[in-house]
């Protein structure tokens, strides 16, 4: 409970931080610019998700590694960042070719020679993680943020690089990060070394996430792919925004509750206690939090497009209104899949990821090639509800969660977002063309719906929820 705070300012701070650079550059630079980054982000990505095979999960669920062991799996995940690196280096006119953007050839390079310095950061993250340390984590991830953000925007009021604003400030954060995990790397100095065996058993442990975090980079790219695709420049760059905007939610709320839980769980179950009840209660919280933001989003998507980006960017208000209904689903979603690898189970997520995989891809294509990004939303919407679905069944068979529980555990939160909703959308088609007065107007009226229905639907869950958040933050 005292970690949560720090991982919550963490995000806060870096998220916060990049949105308000994000603002600033949407004003800056043009949607092309963001387009070309999407695509590149892809890619670094990918091989950020590689060049630790898993191993960064592995030593926070593993709380049997000695010193030296630590020290083999931080050889391999140097070496492979290393090499994943210069790999999509040498890729990069193939990938730029795939995409048909020329330009790309050059901001691949320099995004996968970062890719080289990640592998330190990584791994002292992990660590950080692991002895929850959060507290110097936010030192580090905040740091890497605000350099980003002066170097990126800074350029940008000067000069007119264009794209290359952004490729620089990228740059920028990835030394300073490297260099904060250096100073921060805690609570103990762990040194390179080799053990062929404790290698073999650390990958033992590692290929469950790694299959998993690779089918979730796959999938949580594929729509960033299939639209660059078949649709152009500027459309990646309508589609990415609202995309990064939409996981405001999970990115707040969820991610930073699941990085603690994930580790605490896991210690848990190592000490044999019951997790269900601790799990319910984080799953309760989450959804009474997060989805009233996802429908603020939606609502007032269009008003908040117009006031905070600017008319260039209308064309992204439709998807960001359809986005923000997934950004309501995926943190409920995303705390149920961190319940599973606390378990000991993460090729569970791995193979529920991989049979849903290839429907997904279908409607992606037909959505894209057809209608366009709106409809490619919808199909994101849709794939992550009967995810929810199979993975709290998964839940069901590996913890002993009842299916039955865990909806029950989120209803209030569900029903209350259907007049916030309509509440929303009436207030912002009653002030188009106010678009600060309806961004402000839609916002109050979602929440104070919301608010007044879960209130009047399960006055307790409110009094427990302001309760658990009292605790959290100590007071």
């Amino acid at each position: 409970m005292r970690s949560v705070p720090w991982t919550l300012l963490t995000y806060a701070g870096n998220r916060g931080i990049g949105f308000i650079a994000s603002i600033a550059l949407a004003r800056l630079l043009l949607p092309s610019d963001f387009g070309l980054i999407a695509l590149a982000n892809s890619v670094t990505l990918a091989l950020n998700y590689l060049r630790d095979l898993g191993l960064a999960a592995t030593i926070i669920s593993r709380h049997d590694l000695s010193r030296h062991a630590q020290g083999t799996i931080l050889t391999m995940i140097i070496g492979l960042s290393v090499a994943l690196g210069l790999a999509g280096f040498a890729l990069a006119p193939l990938i730029a070719s795939l995409f048909h953007e020329a330009d790309l050839t050059q901001v691949v390079r320099v995004f996968a020679l970062t890719v080289c310095l990640g592998g330190f950061q990584g791994f002292g993250e992990a660590q950080l993680q692991k002895h929850l340390l959060f507290r110097e984590r936010f030192i580090v991830l905040v740091g890497q943020a605000v350099v980003y953000a002066a170097v990126a925007v800074g350029l940008a009021a000067v000069t007119d690089l264009g794209v290359w604003c952004l490729v620089v400030g990228r740059v920028a954060m990835s030394v300073s990060g490297t260099i904060l995990a250096f100073i921060y790397a805690a609570p103990y100095w762990v040194r390179p070394g080799w053990d062929t065996d404790e290698a073999r058993d650390a990958l033992h442990t590692s290929f469950g996430f790694l299959a998993q975090v690779l089918l979730y980079f796959i999938q949580n790219n594929s729509d960033y792919v299939i639209v660059g695709r078949f649709l152009s420049g500027t459309q990646v760059g309508l589609y990415y925004t609202a995309y990064r905007i939409a996981e405001l939610p999970y990115s707040a709320i969820s991610d930073p509750v699941s990085r603690v839980t994930f580790a605490a769980f896991s210690e848990m179950r190592g000490r044999g206690e019951d997790i269900r009840g601790a799990y319910l209660s984080v799953l309760r919280l989450v959804a009474v939090v997060s989805l009233p933001l996802g429908i603020v989003l939606s609502t007032a998507a269009e008003p908040f497009t117009l006031a905070v980006l600017g008319d260039k960017w209308v064309g992204m208000a439709g998807t960001l209104s359809i986005l923000g209904l997934w950004a309501s689903l995926y943190p409920v979603q995303n705390t149920a899949s961190w319940l599973l690898n606390s378990s000991g189970a993460p090729g569970t997520l791995a193979k529920i990821n991989g049979a849903l995989y290839i429907p997904y891809v279908a409607g992606l294509v037909v959505a894209a090639k057809g209608p366009g990004i709106e409809a490619v939303a919808w199909v994101v919407v849709g794939y992550s509800l009967v995810s929810l679905g199979v993975v709290w069944l998964a839940c069901r068979s590996r913890v002993g969660v009842r299916v039955a529980d865990q909806v029950r555990a989120i209803w209030p939160a569900v029903v209350a977002c259907v007049p916030a909703w309509l509440a929303g959308y009436a207030i912002a088609q009653l002030l188009q063309g106010e678009p600060w007065l309806s961004l402000l107007a839609t916002s109050a009226a979602c929440l104070a719906s919301y608010l007044a229905v879960l209130a009047l639907i399960d006055f307790p869950l409110v009094k427990r929820s302001v309760g658990q958040i009292a605790r959290t933050f100590g007071r």
